[in-house]
């Protein structure tokens, strides 16, 4: 089990410039750490992206998947914002076709739990749940915008609550397999692109000469304008 508290450090969480009391970073750790301890217990192996109030890059809270390809599982926790304090309810997200049948049996299982309004399952292509070689949801566990959700979520028995939820779920799925018949190919998520060093392209700028801020221009091109400065420049 690969859990991943969303967000942390200086990334707070929710919609940039509106904050939240609590702050979804704050929240999200406390479920995974509540999530792992539960998993811990039925005998999986869990890796945290987080234990604490740190920043993770994308690229590696999505890393360890492809170190436990197989029976493993990822696991992102997040709380929604809205502009609209009304908004309400449980989101799941998937993007894997592997990923359908988890990403369904979680989500009712939250709702069973908290009894919260369902705002269904989505296809979505986030970065963490679409760069995942393994089958991987995220699980949006109620507006921190909404009042009324906000005070849940900052509660230590709804955060056990969602914890046990998502347990469930993941136990029920690696147990019964996909819940009502559905049937998916199993697919394995290619392998991070290896990008080129910066020294490489710095190299290839000089050769076109291009500027820092401009497109690359071939040097049979005697004048040339920068996107831009508008300078021109003669090669």
């Amino acid at each position: 089990m690969v859990v991943d508290a969303g967000h942390g450090g200086y990334d707070p969480g929710g919609i940039l410039g509106l904050r939240t009391d609590p702050n979804e970073k704050t929240v999200t750790l406390a479920v995974a750490r509540r999530l792992a301890r539960i998993l811990r217990s039925q005998g999986l192996r869990v890796v945290m992206t987080r234990n604490g109030d740190v920043f993770v890059p994308l690229g590696q809270r999505t890393a360890p998947t492809y170190y436990f390809r197989g029976h493993a599982v990822f696991v992102s926790i997040h709380f929604n914002a809205a502009l609209r304090p009304s908004a309400r309810g449980i989101e799941t997200y998937y993007y894997r076709p592997d990923s359908l049948g988890l990403a369904m049996r979680v989500h009712r299982a939250i709702l069973a739990a908290t009894r919260a309004e369902d705002r269904y399952v989505h296809w979505r292509g986030f970065f963490v749940v679409r760069r995942s070689a393994v089958p991987a949801i995220l699980c949006e566990c109620g507006f921190l915008t909404n009042p009324d959700e906000s005070r849940l979520a900052d509660r230590a028995d709804y955060q056990q609550r969602l914890a046990g939820a998502i347990a469930a779920g993941i136990i029920a799925q690696r147990r019964e397999g996909n819940p009502y018949g559905i049937q998916e190919p199993v697919i394995v998520s290619p392998a991070p692109p290896v990008y080129r060093p910066l020294r490489h392209r710095r190299a290839v700028s000089r050769h076109y000469g291009r500027s820092r801020q401009g497109y690359y221009h071939h040097r049979a091109h005697r004048q040339t304008k920068t996107r831009r400065t508008g300078h021109r420049h003669r090669h």
